[in-house]
């Protein structure tokens, strides 16, 4: 028999594995909305991801109480690999053997991580989430002193305590940028969906979009890590990296504007319309329409802290267009004549 179909059957359960973290946490926080759709959206999406999450929500809910809990990790993790290695009986060895010892090693691993996992999570690390809607801005210091400063209709979830060997932090929805406490021996993560962003001590965007992920750097280096395929860039001050979450790489850029909500200022040399409107769009939280017509339309300005409606005006007094406010948060760009 090939072993091909036990190599796609591993691939499937390594990637509900790296689902594991989010859906433990949503059995801890039930009144958290946001993360109860997602895990719903997950589990719907394949009958394995169905099956899967509703293991591990028997196991966690017929585990033993942390007060009742004494488990020797190292010990039983030794007993479980020597009986997997086949050192300890000494039995014959089949070769096919070796599919069921992974299999029966995933649900054991499983079990006991759930059980640690919600002892650790009781004891130590609860974990907090903080929220924006549209048009509303807040920050959150973090236990280890850095900060996080939230755009509008954005979702942040951190571990309360920051005392693990990594402090982490996973951005749910929208943007946030991050200033980040220097601290070499506990590495400061981002998890974004299908990527992470890793740094000791730095200043960074993270923005989280419908099919791309993107970080700016301000200060400092961060490494943006493509967790399936794990494709990777250093990023450093004034570049941006982008992951489009059906792609395979990581699309490096130079002054992107992606700042610009947090530093008030964009630059365009040379830009097309559309890209300026794009900003526009990302900052001040509007859709902006534009004519089919303005689509040649080249704009070089620098533009320091000005309003929404300052900078409209600057547009159709310099390029001869017409911004009209349709509703609310909807604009429409078309020519004068």
């Amino acid at each position: 028999m090939s072993p091909f179909p036990y190599l796609s059957y591993l691939y499937t359960m390594h990637e509900q594995h790296e689902k594991l973290e989010q859906i433990l946490a949503s059995l801890e926080q039930p009144d958290d909305k946001l993360l109860q759709q997602q895990i719903q959206e997950w589990a719907a999406a394949s009958e394995e991801n169905r099956k899967y999450y509703e293991e591990v929500k028997r196991i966690w809910f017929t585990g033993n109480e942390p007060g009742d809990m004494e488990y020797d990790i190292e010990l039983e993790k030794k007993r479980f690999w020597d009986r997997v290695d086949g050192e300890a009986p000494v039995t014959p060895v089949r070769r096919m053997n070796w599919f069921p010892k992974i299999a029966v090693a995933a649900v054991l691993l499983i079990t006991a991580g759930i059980v640690v996992w919600k002892f650790v999570l009781t004891d130590r690390n609860t974990y907090k989430t903080i929220q924006t809607a549209r048009l509303e801005r807040d920050s959150v210091e973090l236990a280890d002193g850095s900060k996080v400063y939230l755009h509008g209709s954005s979702s942040v979830r951190y571990t309360a305590g920051m005392n693990g060997a990594r402090r982490e932090v996973w951005l749910e929805k929208g943007e946030a940028f991050f200033e980040i406490t220097k601290d070499p021996a506990h590495p400061f993560i981002v998890h974004i969906d299908s990527a992470e962003v890793e740094v000791l001590g730095t200043s960074f965007d993270v923005r989280r979009a419908d099919s791309v992920l993107s970080v700016a750097v301000a200060t400092g280096k961060v490494q943006f890590t493509a967790v399936k395929n794990q494709a990777q860039a250093l990023l450093t001050p004034g570049l941006t990296g982008a992951f489009v979450k059906a792609g395979t790489t990581i699309t490096v850029t130079k002054n992107s504007n992606q700042l610009a909500w947090r530093t008030g200022q964009v630059k365009f040399y040379d830009s097309p319309l559309q890209e300026v409107l794009a900003t526009m769009e990302h900052v001040y939280e509007v859709n902006v329409n534009m004519a089919p017509s303005l689509t040649k339309t080249r704009v070089t300005a620098t533009i320091n802290n000005l309003s929404f409606e300052k900078i409209i005006t600057l547009l159709e007094a310099s390029l001869d267009i017409k911004v009209t406010e349709l509703d609310s948060m909807t604009y429409k760009a078309r020519p004068v004549r």
